[in-house]
């Protein structure tokens, strides 16, 4: 793995070096992470410049919340910005635990709904009403596929299952649990993708490909 080849990988942007001292961060489940300044590295892999596309797609559209992609450095590790707060390393601390959690995204379009899952919350964002495919939707927002489940919610999967429920579509599984416990939700910002289909995920692929190339 050479960094100049990777570089190459990730055009736009300059390898950013210098002699300031490497910092061992903690956390981290797969790679060593050091603070370098106010960035910080990592080994990069095949994926890198798919991720950093993304992350520059991201903050281009306002979430300013995701780190900057700034190239690799000398030793082909990539390097992006820091950002200020506390990781959520294992064991999770108390501040980020739920019993189950959902992402969610305002669609903007009541029509589109009859397709996705029809989500209302409280004030708190806990879930009060789930529906999948309305015919006629009172609301925009909808559950994307990005979950959190505690293992003591991971354990409920086995019941759902063994009653019959559909074990193919995780809306589903929330559609019957947010009446159980309480569900949260977290509202992503900015762009998001329908992948559900052959035609949505080709059209998802070509946009994503014009960041990469």
């Amino acid at each position: 793995m050479t960094g100049p080849s990777r570089a190459a990988a990730d055009p736009g942007r300059t390898a950013v070096g210098g002699a300031e001292p490497e910092v061992a961060l903690a956390g981290g489940n797969m790679t060593p992470v050091v603070r370098v300044g106010d960035t910080v590295r990592r080994r990069a892999g095949p994926w890198t410049p798919t991720i950093h596309a993304l992350l520059r797609h991201v903050r281009a559209a306002g979430f300013t919340l995701a780190p900057d992609p700034l190239g690799l450095d000398g030793s082909g590790r990539e390097i992006l910005s820091l950002l200020p707060g506390r990781v959520a390393t294992y064991p999770l601390p108390a501040f980020v635990l739920s019993d189950a959690m959902l992402a969610t995204y305002d669609v903007g379009d009541l029509e589109a709904m009859k397709k996705y899952s029809a989500i209302q919350t409280d004030a708190a964002g806990v879930i009060t009403r789930f529906e999948e495919k309305p015919e006629k939707p009172e609301t925009t927002l909808t559950g994307i596929a990005l979950y959190y489940f505690a293992p003591a919610t991971l354990e409920l999967f086995t019941t759902y299952i063994a009653a019959g429920n559909n074990p193919d579509q995780p809306g589903r599984f929330i559609q019957w649990l947010y009446s159980r416990l309480p569900v949260k939700t977290y509202q992503i910002k900015g762009t998001w993708y329908d992948i559900g289909s052959k035609e949505t995920l080709e059209k998802a692929n070509k946009i994503f490909a014009e960041f990469v190339n």
